[in-house]
């Protein structure tokens, strides 16, 4: 598959002893302006996501590691580029996971279910893709007994320390959190967290990628035989 700006050269595409093609699926009504705005935004959102994860050349095996072993929970992961320069990342990626955002993943995901065809292979694609995307947002780590989903994790330190004020109740479970978790170990939680969702959005965006209220109203569908062994394996 091309694209001119993302790479996408041989995504989910097989190899040369299996090639598998991406295949084209046509709405099945035209969409509401409601509904073209959230493929737009997502469209240009995802691009600029991927875009910044392309630029921070990630190496090619991501790690985690977590130290529970003194006075404070540490972590650490290669996939962390520094906290000044992984806000831009954070910035991006709270575009699909903010209800209020016309991107949001969820909601994206809802509208192409709801205008293709509800038998074809694309509808199991489409729901492994918001399995993925809940599943990669909800890992998370346990401290003194208590389970901390990363989601929750974005969430309480967008609103407390990136892009809000924060509620009260919100500053006060920081600073908790705070008193046996080490400032950066949130940091390198939270990076770790947003790269993982990376595969899961450059799928999704490789499917709305060509949609244009003007013009094409074909959306992108992985070769059948990869979502059905997938859906089985």
């Amino acid at each position: 598959m091309l694209d001119r700006q993302v790479n996408l050269a041989g995504f989910l595409e097989g190899d040369r002893s299996y090639p598998m093609r991406w295949q084209t699926v046509r709405l099945v009504s035209n969409l509401s302006q409601n509904d073209w705005r959230s493929i737009e935004h997502f469209q240009l959102r995802a691009r600029e996501f991927l875009l910044n994860l392309e630029d921070l050349r990630l190496p090619r095996f991501w790690s985690l590691s977590i130290d529970r072993g003194g006075s404070k929970t540490n972590a650490q992961s290669n996939t962390f580029p520094g906290r000044h320069r992984v806000k831009s990342l954070y910035l991006d990626f709270r575009h699909f996971i903010a209800d209020k955002e016309p991107s949001k993943f969820q909601r994206v995901i809802n509208i192409l279910s709801k205008n293709t065809d509800r038998t074809h292979p694309l509808q199991t694609f489409l729901s492994k893709l918001k399995k993925n995307f809940l599943r990669d947002i909800d890992l998370g780590i346990r401290i003194n007994g208590r389970e901390l989903p990363l989601a929750h994790l974005v969430t309480l330190w967008f609103n407390t320390e990136f892009f809000h004020a924060g509620r009260e109740d919100q500053e006060q479970e920081r600073h908790e959190l705070l008193t046996v978790l080490q400032e950066d170990a949130a940091h390198q939680l939270l990076a770790w967290g947003v790269v993982n969702t990376a595969h899961t959005v450059k799928s999704l965006y490789a499917c709305v990628k060509d949609l244009d209220r003007s013009g094409s109203l074909l959306v992108n569908c992985p070769d059948p035989r990869l979502i059905l062994r997938d859906s089985t394996a």
